[in-house]
């Protein structure tokens, strides 16, 4: 996923990449330099937009943070689970697919400042360029396994 990312949001560095990417609503001049606001989803109209109340970011520290997040990743005993929601595959079709991220807990330097950067990348315009948003959430139970309970408790 960040390799993809990646490669995409580099792809902003050049004058077309650019012109496609203010097209879009993903990215924007600020002077001389591209910045990428964050988004938030608007329940009345059902789409992103851009959330006004964070500052945009340039594009050149988001490159920053995606090569980060790429280098902590590729690391040994970084990621201790990654949950698709369904099987992934190198070009996706259908709707969309939610997965679980889960990182030991703290302690090392490595671990803290991938889930600062993981932070700082939630909402940001950049994961619209391959078709995705990233936001924070927490696991939870299957359908079944909350019906199973239902069933189960008097």
């Amino acid at each position: 996923i960040f390799d993809t990312l990646l490669e995409r949001v580099k792809q902003l560095q050049t004058e077309e990449g650019a012109k496609v990417a203010v097209s879009e609503g993903v990215a924007f001049y600020k002077g001389d330099s591209i910045h990428m606001p964050y988004l938030k989803y608007n329940q009345n109209t059902k789409k992103q937009e851009v959330d006004d109340s964070k500052e945009a970011v340039p594009l050149q520290d988001i490159l920053d943070r995606i090569s980060a997040v790429k280098e902590v990743t590729s690391q040994r005993d970084t990621i201790t689970r990654f949950i698709p929601s369904r099987r992934l595959a190198a070009e996706m079709k259908g709707g969309p697919v939610r997965f679980l991220i889960q990182l030991p807990a703290g302690g090392a330097g490595k671990i803290d400042a991938l889930h600062n950067h993981l932070r700082q990348l939630t909402g940001q315009s950049a994961f619209v360029l391959i078709g995705a948003t990233m936001s924070p959430g927490n696991q939870q139970r299957s359908p079944l396994a909350k019906q199973l309970e239902k069933i189960l408790r008097p």
